[in-house]
């Protein structure tokens, strides 16, 4: 498995548990849940920054450019606050 591969599955985990955590605490403390976003976000971060490494930063900018191509603005936007993306 590439290690882009690790971290993206990584991501989709975190992602699992903050659901999991989101359907159980609304309401309440909500620091599980600021702690599964912060690691899913890290983990995609990691997964975008290994995919860059691992197929050159060309082949990454023409996927990057498609990627946000398919974006609403709001979703642009949510992706450059979080790092993950160009707006």
């Amino acid at each position: 498995m590439l290690r882009a591969e690790k971290k993206l599955d990584q991501a989709r985990f975190s992602l699992a548990l903050l659901h999991a955590a989101n359907a159980k605490v609304i309401g309440n403390d909500g620091r599980a849940i600021e702690a599964y976003t912060s690691a899913c976000l890290g983990a995609l971060k990691s997964a975008v920054y290994r995919l860059e490494k691992e197929v050159g930063l060309a082949a990454f900018g023409v996927g990057e450019s498609r990627f946000n191509g398919k974006l609403d603005r709001l979703d642009r936007q949510g992706c450059s606050r979080a790092g993950i993306a160009a707006s």
